[in-house]
């Protein structure tokens, strides 16, 4: 062999273990010397062969996994369409190398004991192989949002055959998996996937991506069933089957069961500890909880899990979803915190710490946020979704709009990129594509959040029909919801006649029943009223009611109460004490227009009415009802 062609694997091994230690920049350059160091081409196969046609040939497969070295090197920089063109030209050159070697079978045959001491055709035959190859192409077309042609390419491998073998027990329910083991029928839950269990993980996101539910929850199955360490595949299972987080348990116990007769795997589950089966258990349940929305299932499994765990990060999130569902964002808010400070570079669920601080209108701390997630990493769909939720809070709509695209084109899945999507497309009249991305987040899975985009939307549209639906639908994904109540409120209101506002005040009184310190419900109650000339002391009951006895915390809640009720007073001619109302607004912030607007044309009636009273002119104008208005509370939730 020559000294050039000897350096030339030397080299190539080197790109491997260069690529293996991270060292992508590296690798790809050294790749590129050794790749485009031959400029000749291979010529095509002849009548006859030599052991140099043989070499010629073997080129092909030499030229393949240069190929898959440099897309090596392109994956890891996270340039997945680029490896992509890589790894499809290396099938492209070992298609070549098959068909030449295939068409040179009897000189292969003359000259076989040469080519086994061949160092290169060594090489050659021990560093290619067209499956893993075909399952990196998959990860690049799923990276891509690729995600029928990632299937496709999975199941292109030469063992998917022998996997469908063994996912065909995943199928069976729970009862007849039991009984399948008291029976003893052979099954061998941990045994050694032919294809790695990371690939089947990608086949079931692509496939709850593309909307198969069924293939996506037996996928999972298949993957937790032989690594029960692959615990992101719970909350999966019970999203997609109202059955999920009983399968779950029922695999994680078999999966306990089995160690602590074989221990397979014992050091995986922390010495086969039982207190750590226990933990996992409790955290199952109380995932089951949260995914189903249910306060009451979730509660006593999160106050454990927080007892026994109470500076574990994943945890803490856990908590904060279930303060976020039991009506406490104060409390979530304190859970986010906590993980920020015990990890200030972590990326993952912080657009739903961005959402609290948005909600909560907490616009510097949000700015910040979003400055960090940009700083460890800016191609992240969080960091732009935080981006987004400050821009509009600054009231710069475009911009978060351009912010939201970008978040949901990283990752058109992330439920929160959709939502915050249709919520920046409602403020600049985009209906179609609110709808479009409420009705996405939907898909994704179903939240009061993305219901209440649909609603607003709806209404917006007026599709009055389609508006009710979502917020019945609302109703039935958390019985227990004062903000789900009010939600139908919102849909009813925009139907005309006794029917639809009688209907609008029920919604909002039973949210109040509730929760009696929901602002949107008292706001949708207090309009509702107020349209009915027979009950206005009603609208000034339930908001004197709130002031009193549920003032809210935030500032500009308290001003938007303030100058609701005064409103009100000013409809019923009870001026002096609407403008002591106008003025505690104004107190909190100065330059509210309403606010200043409401009292000046306040003061103007007073003066007025006292002219009156002595005998002298004036207009008595009152206030101006469309100008006093308020934006019906929507954006209090």
């Amino acid at each position: 062999m020559a000294p050039h062609e000897i350096w030339s694997l030397g080299g190539r091994a080197k790109v491997t273990t260069l690529n293996a230690s991270g060292a992508f920049e590296s690798a790809e350059l050294l790749c590129s010397f050794i790749h485009h160091a031959e400029q000749s081409v291979v010529s095509p196969v002849r009548a006859s062969s030599t052991v140099e046609e043989n070499d010629m040939v073997l080129t092909w497969r030499l030229k393949a996994i240069d190929c898959v070295n440099f897309a090596t090197s392109f994956m890891g920089k996270e340039e997945y369409l680029r490896a992509l063109k890589w790894f499809e030209q290396a099938m492209d050159f070992e298609r070549n190398f098959q068909q030449l070697s295939s068409a040179n079978i009897e000189a292969e045959e003359h000259n076989n004991e040469a080519e086994n001491s061949s160092e290169a055709h060594r090489y050659a035959m021990d560093n290619f192989d067209a499956d893993e190859v075909k399952l990196h192409v998959m990860e690049c077309l799923f990276k891509t949002q690729q995600y029928l042609r990632a299937i496709e390419c999975f199941e292109a491998t030469n063992g998917y055959e022998k996997e469908q073998q063994r996912e065909g027990d995943e199928t069976m329910t729970g009862t007849q998996t039991a009984k399948k083991y008291k029976t003893g029928e052979q099954h061998d839950s941990t045994m050694t996937a032919i294809v790695p269990l990371k690939y089947h993980l990608l086949k079931a996101k692509a496939h709850q991506a593309l909307g198969h539910t069924q293939k996506a929850m037996r996928a999972y199955e298949f993957v937790f069933k032989n690594d029960a360490s692959y615990l992101e595949c719970v909350p999966q299972l019970i999203s997609l089957s109202p059955v999920g987080g009983q399968r779950a348990r029922e695999i994680f116990t078999r999966h306990c069961e089995k160690n602590s007769l074989g221990g397979l795997v014992e050091d995986m589950l922390v010495g086969g500890s039982a207190n750590y089966r226990k933990t996992i258990h409790c955290w199952i349940d109380a995932m089951e909880g949260l995914e189903r929305n249910s306060v009451r299932q979730a509660s006593p499994h999160v106050t454990k899990l927080m007892k026994d765990r109470p500076k574990q990060p994943e945890v803490l999130i856990m908590k904060a979803r279930w303060d976020g569902l039991r009506g406490k964002p104060d409390k979530a808010m304190e859970a986010y915190e906590m993980v920020v400070k015990m990890d200030n570079k972590r990326v993952t669920n912080m657009e739903k710490y961005a959402a609290a601080l948005r909600d909560a209108r907490e616009g510097e701390k949000l700015r910040i946020l979003a400055q960090r997630l940009f700083e460890i990493n800016e191609n992240s769909c969080e960091s732009w979704i935080a981006s987004a939720m400050a821009s509009d809070l600054s009231k710069e709509k475009e911009k978060a709009l351009s912010f939201a695209q970008k978040a949901r084109d990283l990752n058109p899945r992330n439920q929160v990129a959709l939502v915050t999507l249709g919520e920046c497309a409602m403020k600049v009249k985009k209906t179609d594509v609110a709808i479009a991305c409420f009705r996405g987040a939907n898909e994704v899975k179903p939240s009061l959040k993305s219901y209440h985009g649909l609603v607003k939307a709806y209404s917006a549209a007026g599709r009055r029909k389609e508006a009710i639906e979502s917020a019945q639908a609302a109703t039935e994904l958390n019985t227990h919801s004062a903000f789900a109540a009010s939600l139908l409120g919102d849909a009813h209101k925009r139907v005309s006649g006794d029917i639809g506002l009688k209907r609008t005040k029920d919604a909002f009184a039973k949210a109040l029943q509730m929760d009696p310190s929901l602002l949107r419900a008292a706001f949708g109650l207090a309009d509702a009223c107020m349209r009915d000339n027979n009950d206005v002391e009603r609208a000034k009951f339930v908001i004197k009611n709130i002031l009193e006895k549920h003032p809210p915390k935030d500032a500009q809640s308290k001003v938007m109460l303030h100058v609701k009720y005064a409103t009100i007073l000013v409809e019923m001619n009870e001026r002096a004490e609407a403008v002591q109302h106008f003025q505690s607004a104004l107190g909190i912030e100065p330059n509210n227009a309403r606010a200043k607007s409401g009292l000046e044309s306040c003061e103007k009636a007073l003066r007025a009415a006292q002219a009156n009273a002595r005998g002298g002119g004036g207009d008595g104008n009152v206030v101006d009802d469309a100008e006093m208005e308020e934006e019906d509370g929507e954006d209090e939730d």
